[in-house]
């Protein structure tokens, strides 16, 4: 026998002896302490019993019909229905939301590792930039500074940073 919170699960095997053909079994069962009895039937020697009340105790007890009628049932069986469902079958309900999550959740991590990777490509680049524009600055002695391309830029001795000289001689 197994429980769920609402569902009994049970399953038994034939009379050793049946006075003839089985055609189908009778599952009786009532709560506990209380003598108002449901029965349900089963082509099977196994069945489910649903629409239980949860955390609740249950007897009960199982016969054979044959042509001949119904045999004598079985000793009675005690069980508790459990106070939540199946978690078993909670699993099984919720392996696609689980499976979807976890999906979502690589989904995610990819693209936080490519912005990642992207952003420190890109920060470095810059920074490359950045230190190729700091050593195209050249400086003169009068403050100014002269910001040119780096394939332009020219060695400090062949510019001349002193102010060109006049003639003083008399025109």
């Amino acid at each position: 026998m197994r429980s769920s919170a609402d569902t009994l699960s049970l399953s038994w095997l034939p009379p050793e002896k049946p006075n003839g053909v089985i055609l189908d079994y009778e599952i009786k069962y009532h709560e506990r302490g209380k003598a108002m009895s449901h029965t349900v039937t089963s082509q099977h020697s196994s069945a489910k019993v649903e629409g239980l009340r949860a955390a609740t105790p249950y007897v009960v007890q199982v016969r054979a019909r044959t042509v001949a009628g119904y045999g004598r049932y079985s000793n009675p069986m005690d069980f508790s229905t459990s106070l939540h469902s199946d978690p078993q079958k909670s699993v099984q309900d919720q392996l696609p939301l689980i499976v979807g999550s976890a999906s979502a959740g690589l989904v995610v991590i990819v693209a936080l590792v490519v912005i990642t990777v992207v952003c420190l490509k890109k920060q470095r680049s810059g920074s490359e930039l950045e230190y190729t524009e700091k050593t195209a600055a050249v400086h003169f002695s009068g403050g100014q500074s002269l910001h040119r391309p780096f394939h332009l830029l020219r060695t400090p001795t062949t510019l001349s940073t002193s102010s060109p000289k006049r003639s003083t001689s008399p025109a």
